[in-house]
């Protein structure tokens, strides 16, 4: 295994990466909080729904399979939008793991998250 060993100059590159994110998926209503320690996988999100916050991890330290080319700004930027959309999708989640679950709110939550592509597509092309 690689072993690649992050720096506080990454992690900030990984928020600015994850505010660009939740800007462009028009998450502002979320309250992310940060953090930078050793776990198990390259990042995390740890979501509280009802609370519209979250905090996202990322590890200080990344094991990569040996000879993997690896673009340390292009992963951070992957990884990001990775928990951002993980965030994006949260309310599914929450909805599917409800039992009182209502199809007509899993319905209307997965209708906003369809105009936020809607709105970014509609942008691109």
């Amino acid at each position: 295994m690689m072993i690649i060993t992050l720096s506080k100059k990454d992690f900030k590159k990984f928020v600015k990466y994850c505010e660009y994110w939740k800007k462009v998926l028009n998450l502002l209503n979320w309250k992310i909080y940060y953090s930078f320690s050793s776990i198990e996988h390259l990042a995390q999100v740890e979501i509280n729904y009802s609370g519209r916050n979250a905090t996202i991890t990322l590890s200080t330290v990344w094991e990569m399979p040996d000879n993997t080319l690896i673009n340390i700004e292009e992963e951070l930027e992957r990884t990001a939008l990775h928990e951002i959309l993980e965030l994006l999708l949260s309310p599914l989640e929450y909805l599917a793991s409800d039992r009182k679950w209502d199809a007509e709110e899993y319905r209307r939550n997965m209708h906003e998250i369809i105009r936020v592509f809607e709105n970014i597509l509609e942008k691109k092309y």
